[in-house]
Order: structure tokens, then sequence, then C-alpha cells
């Protein structure tokens, strides 16, 4: 039952809410750095707000000398919150780090997370799939990530941080009670990226997808229930849609 461990594990993403998506102030809005601190801040400007320990620099191309910070203390605080220092790792008996189980793992896990978001509220901002946030295509395609989360490189960092924290509690859940060992946050991003760039090559419904979820029945058993839960809230998201319709039609004869 290593899966209700892990949902235990990611119970704070589900009941903490991050703060609102920063909005654009102005169209042409263009964002120096997610966020900098107070003292790094002052040495830009003396119109900082009088509360908050971290700020947002920005400013609008219309007028590109006019600096600006927001206080974004909140979402700082937020991040902090998920971030980790160190991430575990199942060993073998000579203490070696598994990275083979490790990447498959992750594998595993983009998958779980792209059926368990359409049918619960982690408050994870989905918009684009978690493998796609770690892309290094988003520019040579010329469609930005960060496009999608309004632009503003602290709403991605959220969604970031979010995946990490989420992929790592699953390789953690997956293997207590086994030999494990600490490893940086940053080995693990590494060994995340591999697992996501495997799902990335196969995707889903195929022979080398379909070898990892079978071989593993409990997560395969949850995926499926997830994707009928998904399927019967499709259907009656229509059926409200059809009867909405039909409604209408009446009113206007």
């Amino acid at each position: 039952m290593y899966l209700y461990d892990f949902l235990k594990e990611i119970e704070p993403l589900r009941t903490q809410k991050p703060p609102k998506e920063i909005i654009p102030s102005t169209p042409d809005e263009i964002v120096f750095e997610s966020f900098v601190d107070r003292k790094t801040a002052e040495k830009h400007t003396d119109k900082l707000p009088a509360k908050g320990d971290y700020f947002q620099p920005f400013v609008s191309l219309s007028d590109p000398t006019n600096i600006t910070f927001r206080d974004i203390s909140s979402h700082v605080s937020y991040i902090n919150k998920f971030t980790l220092e160190t991430c575990k790792f199942p060993v073998d008996n000579d203490d070696m780090l598994s990275l083979a189980e490790v990447k498959q793992s992750c594998y595993e896990a983009t998958v779980l997370l792209y059926y368990l978001a359409p049918v619960s509220n982690y408050n994870m901002n989905t918009k684009v799939n978690s493998f796609e946030v770690f892309s290094e295509n988003d520019i040579k395609e010329e469609r930005p990530i960060i496009e999608y989360y309004e632009n503003n490189p602290l709403n991605l960092l959220i969604y970031e941080t979010q995946i990490i924290f989420f992929f790592a509690k699953y390789v953690e859940s997956k293997f207590k009670g086994e030999k494990m060992a600490n490893v940086y946050e940053n080995e693990f991003i590494s060994v995340m990226k591999d697992g996501m760039t495997e799902y990335r090559k196969h995707g889903i419904y195929t022979s080398d997808f379909d070898s990892v979820i079978y071989g593993n029945p409990e997560l395969y058993g949850f995926i499926c229930q997830l994707i009928s839960l998904d399927s019967a809230a499709e259907e009656e998201q229509r059926k409200k849609e059809t009867e909405k319709k039909e409604k209408k039609e009446k009113i206007s004869k």
C-alpha cells in the first residue's frame, strides 16, 4: 500500500493553498528575477513597500528604466515549505544509488500525476504536463512554457517546486522500508528528468509504457480507477452542457 503512504506524504499540497498567481500589471511587463531579498531590492529603489522580505522586480517595456518591486513574500514562504534540501534514494547492499529504479519510478510518477490531476485538487496548476516544464525545447519551438503561467517566472517556479516535491515523495514512499540514502535535491532532479525523458519518448499506450505500468500492479489498478473517475466526470459534464443547451433552446422558442 505504498500509494496510500504517498498520498499521506503529499497531503500538504492539497491542504496548503499557494498564493494567487501574479497577474501582469501591464501587457508589456517584464520580470527580471522571480524574487530578490529586501537588501538587494534596496540597492535599486527607495520606494519599497514598508512590509515584506522578498520582492519581484519588474518594468514595462514602454517605460523600461522605471523599475517596480512587488511584495511576494507569501509566494516565497510557500515555495520554502515544499523545497527539499535532500531527497531519499534507494541503495543496494554496497550503498550504491539505484539510479535505474529511481528513473523508472519518476517515469511512473509522471504517469500518475497526468491521471491524478484531473480528478483531484492538489493546488497544482497543471496547464502543461510535468515533463514539459523541465523540457529545454520551449524556446526552440517559440512556445515558452512560461506563457501558460501569466508570463511570470515565479508562477512557474511554484509549479516546478510542487512537481519536485510530488516526485520525491513518490520515490520515498515506493521504497519505504528499504535501505535508502539522502541525496541533494539537484541530484534528484537530474534523475527525475531522465525518467520524464523516457515518458516523453514513449508516452502512454505503448509496449514500453505497458511493461512499466503492468509491472507495478498497485499503480496499474490505481490508474485504472483514476481513468474511470475522469471518464465519469466528463460524461456528467457533457450531460450538464446538453441540459443547459436544451433549456436555452426552449426559452428561445
